[in-house]
């Protein structure tokens, strides 16, 4: 019915247009226009007895801006104004531009209103088909924009709240998030654009929504999950009522709402009863984390506006009409609304013309034509219309007004304050370089904000464990005393180096294994440590590998190599053989200690491959909820790698087969009759011990690697304790020794070995003076063989040979 009604309305304009439509006097035209008023926007009026009253508000804003732009603006012509109260629907907003009676019926400059978004896109749809501009004061959808292309707002589209509650939520890095939205049209292009905008700041952002249309169906239903605590309410004022009474009732607590900011002050005392009282849901607003972001531009500013008073001089003079009611939110854009058309008109007056193509009910000297001309060039004075009014800077982009910022509000309730108020605590910029950020007020930050610190987003908590106090530091003392033990067998070593128990093993070589075993002590630091950055931690993991690795092939190979020496002089002695000094054997030690550097570099090199902090469930203690009821679960960081088996296989492996070579070695050794030279026993004991924690480390590694204390625990006890070990075996035995033989008189006393087999072993270190009385000592016993050359020709020629070997190792 009504779109034949439109049909013919559409005819009446097309062939009623009387023939003399000749030049028109611009001076004398007449602008009709339609104003259109929701009378269902009590819920915008904290006084209003009832829904007309709020129209009434609306209606009054609507009439000032006729008075201001007929007396303030040298308009052509004169703005005449009807004003028509409908529902809030679709069908209210066609009844005003087909009112039943048709002697009602006109043809409009154009229409301005409403309050409710469906009935504006309702008369743009048809407003589109007679070539009338319609200028909404209310939020409008950038879908409804896009299909009537006539129609305009100066506020904001519902969609554009979106970006500024998802900037909002992306700062505090919540996850998770409830949308509540009551299904209207509106409230449904809201929460899809919320969606893609969560979306967009982080893919993996939970989302649930929850739908509903009236209060019967879901009064009782469960909004909320504890699992996620960041709640949108996209509904109207009176629907958020009932979701905070529910939320009371239910005593939910350590939630964060976020509602729209467009709702008008003192909202919660207005609109249909619930079963909570005003008093208790404002007491639960200022309590709880309500927070209301608004794209609305700000009307509260001292700036001059296009009628030449201030803002605020307008809301004064507004206010003082109105008595003791109190105006409405949307006051301030009917203004504008009115004001748009009014300077689009006079911008565009030039152009228009009463021509054939005319569609209006009644042409002539009296009335503005509505040609397709006509409003093409209002539709162009409209978009690129800038102006200063009383709810900020109005332009327009793609026809509807563009967010200039989202301002940010908490309510709140001041010590021994009796009522519930607005704060602003921050704002979004939608341009510049801090286009999409939030930022606070002067005087705001997250403690005035957040009196309990940043609430959780209902994600499981995750509280990070660090190792036991207790156990780092008995680790850490543990890990001293043996660094204190390697210095002092350092000490020792240098102050007795020129004792001959000490000379003979080669006190330089004794540094090195020294050096390495405070080197592998270190590690057992990096293993169990105290709270730290993720970037130290990185530094952590890799720092400990290269220290555990590089000390353990110094002391192990500085070892075997010293090893090797005893073996190679006491195995199939002969006077060919070259003589091994000290250099020879720490270049055999660099050797082991450069394929631990290669295959630490080679790896590292890889990003993959490096070791990097990782989190893990912390399998030491069971997950538990707090005072809000969020899941806590408790973490660690580890050391994790890709090739984390790889390196394990390569640094162990290799580690074992050092083992292999001392434990081969030892064992050739074992008949060497010099005590001071065989150090088999004590490198037996040595290995053994340090296999046997070498694969309890690889084992714990393996299986308990989620277990933060064990597996620190098993590291740096391991390590130290290997390392006392070594330094024990190696130091203590020469300290005995010394103790008990200060000269070192006994020290070839207690073998059958053949001199020459002695003196093979003799450091390079001893003194000039006393190698010259060794090899004196040669050349006489020499001298003594050669009356005994006829008796026993073999043993002599034997005896010589070993004389030999022994005034050649002299040079060691």
């Amino acid at each position: 019915m009504k779109k034949l009604l439109a049909a013919l309305f559409l005819v009446s304009r097309i062939f009623g247009c009387a023939s003399n439509c000749g030049g028109l006097d611009n001076s004398s035209f007449q602008y009709s226009v339609l104003g259109v008023v929701s009378n269902s926007s009590g819920s915008e009026c904290e006084s209003c007895s009832n829904s007309h009253d709020a129209a009434a508000l609306v209606r009054q804003a609507i009439e000032v801006a006729m008075e201001d732009i007929n007396g303030k603006l040298d308009l052509h012509g004169l703005l005449q104004l009807t004003t028509r109260e409908i529902e809030c629907s679709r069908r209210g907003g066609l009844d005003a531009f087909f009112p039943e009676n048709q002697e009602e019926q006109q043809s409009w400059t154009g229409v301005v209103g409403t309050s409710c978004s469906d009935a504006t896109e309702a008369i743009g749809e048809v407003s589109h088909y007679f070539n009338t501009i319609t200028i909404s004061y209310t939020p409008i959808t950038k879908q409804g924009r896009d299909q009537f292309t006539h129609l305009f707002s100066v506020v904001p589209s519902v969609e554009s709240l979106a970006p500024g509650i998802a900037a909002f939520v992306s700062h505090f890095n919540w996850n998770r998030t409830t949308i509540i939205t009551q299904e209207e049209n509106i409230f449904s292009c809201t929460a899809r654009a919320l969606v893609r905008e969560l979306k967009a700041w982080n893919s993996s952002h939970m989302i649930e929504q929850v739908f509903f249309h009236s209060y019967d169906e879901k009064s009782d239903l469960q909004f909320f999950t504890p699992n996620i605590r960041v709640v949108v309410i996209n509904t109207y004022p009176s629907y958020a009522k009932l979701i905070f009474c529910t939320a009371m009732k239910e005593q939910y607590s350590g939630y964060v709402w976020l509602i729209p900011g467009w709702y008008p002050e003192k909202w919660w005392r207005a609109g249909s009863d619930v079963n909570c009282t005003t008093s208790d849901i404002e007491k639960y607003l200022a309590s709880e984390r309500v927070i209301a972001i608004s794209q609305l531009p700000n009307t509260t500013t001292s700036e001059e506006t296009v009628n030449g008073s201030s803002r605020s001089q307008f809301t004064s003079e507004y206010n003082r009409r109105l008595d003791e009611t109190s105006g409405v939110y949307s006051a301030h854009y009917a203004y504008d609304a009115m004001w748009t058309l009014a300077l689009a008109v006079n911008q565009s007056y030039h152009v228009m013309s009463c021509s054939p193509n005319t569609s209006s009910l009644k042409c002539g000297n009296e009335t503005f034509g509505y040609s397709q001309m006509n409003v093409a060039a209002l539709t162009e004075s409209i978009s690129m219309l800038q102006f200063s009014g009383v709810s900020g800077d109005v332009s327009f982009q793609d026809g509807i007004r563009p967010v200039e910022e989202w301002r940010v509000m908490q309510y709140r309730r001041k010590f021994n304050d009796s009522e519930t108020k607005l704060a602003k605590v921050g704002f979004i910029k939608a341009h510049g370089t801090s286009k999409g950020k939030f930022v606070y007020e002067d005087s705001e930050n997250d403690s005035t904000l957040w009196a309990d610190g940043v609430p959780s987003d209902g994600s499981p908590i995750k509280e990070y464990k660090y190792p036991i106090l207790l156990l780092t530091v008995v680790c850490y003392l543990l890990s001293a005393s043996c660094s204190i033990f390697a210095v002092v067998c350092l000490v020792f070593n240098f102050k007795y180096r020129e004792k001959k128990i000490i000379r003979l093993t080669s006190p330089n070589l004794n540094y090195v294994i020294g050096f390495g075993a405070i080197l592998f002590n270190t590690a057992p630091y990096f293993f169990l440590y105290p709270e730290i950055s993720q970037n130290s931690l990185e530094v952590f993991c890799n720092l400990r590998l290269w220290l555990a690795a590089v000390g353990y092939s110094l002391c192990f190979g500085t070892i075997n190599a010293k090893m090797w020496r005893v073996y190679y002089i006491f195995h199939s002695p002969s006077t060919s053989k070259k003589v091994i000094k000290d250099w020879h054997i720490a270049m055999i030690a660099a050797s082991f200690v450069t394929i631990d550097i290669l295959i630490l570099t080679v790896v590292t090199s890889f990003d993959e491959a490096r070791f990097k902090p990782v989190v893990a469930p912390d399998k030491e203690y069971q997950s538990s909820k707090d005072e809000n009821g969020v899941e806590i679960n408790y973490c660690v960081y580890l050391c994790g790698s890709q090739w984390r088996t790889v390196w394990l296989a390569g640094i162990f492996g290799y580690k074992f087969i050092l083992q292999i070579i001392g434990i081969f070695l030892a064992f050739k050794i074992r008949k060497v009759e010099i005590k001071v030279l065989n150090d088999s026993k004590e490198v037996s004991f040595i290995l053994y011990i340090s296999s046997i924690i070498l694969v309890t480390v690889v084992i714990i590694s393996l299986a308990f690697q989620d277990y933060l204390n064990v597996y620190g625990a098993a590291y740096g006890f391991g390590i130290t304790i290997c390392d006392f070990v070594v330094l024990g075996f190696v130091f203590i035995p020469k300290m005995v020794g010394l103790y008990s033989d200060p000269t070192g008189k006994r020290i070839f006393g207690i073998t059958h070995a053949d001199p020459s087999v002695v003196a093979a072993t003799i450091d390079s270190q001893i003194a000039d003076k006393k190698i010259t009385d060794l090899r004196s000592e040669i050349k006489t016993l020499k001298r003594k063989l050669a009356t005994y050359e006829a008796n026993s020709p073999t043993s002599t020629q034997n005896n010589a040979i070993q004389m030999d070997d022994l005034d050649d190792s002299m040079e060691i």
